[in-house]
């Protein structure tokens, strides 16, 4: 450390060791089963949900969710 800088929590070895933890450990084992497959599918499902359907044509509707 220079003798004008600070140190702080950002530059503390826990927060490095956390930053490492966390790549290396936490998030494999919380995401193991994501694929690039679900994640599309999940957006895809996710848009047709926040979509806004019209009521008055439920055919449409019908058609829009195939």
């Amino acid at each position: 450390m220079d003798k004008g800088e600070k140190g702080g929590w950002v530059n503390s070895a826990f927060a490095k060791w956390f930053a490492n933890f966390d790549e290396d450990t936490l998030r494999p084992f919380l995401i193991r089963n994501y694929t690039l497959q679900a994640v599309e599918t999940m957006d895809a499902l996710n848009a047709i949900i926040t979509k806004n359907f019209d009521d008055k044509e439920p055919d449409d509707v019908a058609q829009q969710l195939d």
